[in-house]
């Protein structure tokens, strides 16, 4: 069940209404990130998104990176990846300019029965997983 954002209906529309066409989407997120800031390394609580970055604005001197696991990943405009949130990741910007990239999550591919406890799990996370990110940044 989509809980919008009603700025999303003013700012992206067409975008709204294309997502609500996929029911395995979990999350859409435009997210922006201030030169200089940083998301402290943390990990997913459970395996069962996937979660894929499209680059829109991306710094082109000292350009923004995400590191996931031991292997770095520079944004590029129009490029994407997905990565898998349980691996211990972690956003740097040292850059002069903002990095604006569309995040989605996605939900992971299971048989009938773990489907099942996926969707059980994503709502219980939908109420913990501000925790996380407040926690990670702690110590950033």
């Amino acid at each position: 069940m989509w809980k919008e954002n009603q700025q999303a209906n003013k700012d992206c529309p067409k975008l709204l209404q294309l997502i609500k066409q996929m029911p395995s989407l979990i999350n859409v997120t435009i997210a922006v990130l201030e030169p200089g800031v940083g998301l402290a390394a943390h990990k997913g609580p459970y395996a069962g998104i996937l979660r894929y970055h499209l680059g829109i604005t991306v710094p082109k001197n000292n350009p923004p990176f995400i590191r996931v696991s031991d292997q770095n990943y520079t944004w590029q405009v129009g490029k994407s990846i997905i990565i898998d949130d349980c691996y211990d990741h972690e956003v740097t910007n040292h850059s002069d300019d903002i990095r604006v990239i569309l995040m989605v999550d996605i939900m992971r591919p299971m048989p009938f029965l773990l489907n099942y406890l996926n969707k059980k799990c994503l709502f219980l996370q939908k109420k913990w997983s501000n925790h996380f990110i407040d926690k990670a940044n702690a110590d950033y």
